[in-house]
């Protein structure tokens, strides 16, 4: 018996094309996370004049859009919280 020649029909080439786009479309939209760095969940610090926070995942996320020099602060730590202090010390 011989051989038949595969010949994808139009609905197979569809499947195909609809399967690449869906699983682009899915990794564009997966987050860009930080590392994991093995922080522990909770704990807080100060990074490049920002306050972070550790996530449950143990990684580092920014708290807030800019730094705290964006806001005429800096970043201090006091009792292992972080947060964005007046540069000047509050002096008026």
């Amino acid at each position: 018996m011989p051989l038949r020649r595969f010949e994808p029909t139009g609905a197979a080439f569809v499947s195909v094309a609809l399967a690449a786009a869906l699983l682009v479309a899915s990794l564009a939209g997966c987050p860009r996370l930080p590392p994991v760095s093995g922080c522990t969940p909770g704990e807080q610090r100060c990074a490049g004049d920002a306050p972070e926070v550790c996530s449950a995942t143990r990684r580092w996320h920014r708290a807030g859009d800019a730094p705290c020099a964006a806001v005429g602060g800096t970043c201090v730590t006091d009792g292992g919280v972080a947060y964005c202090a007046p540069a000047d010390g509050g002096a008026r």
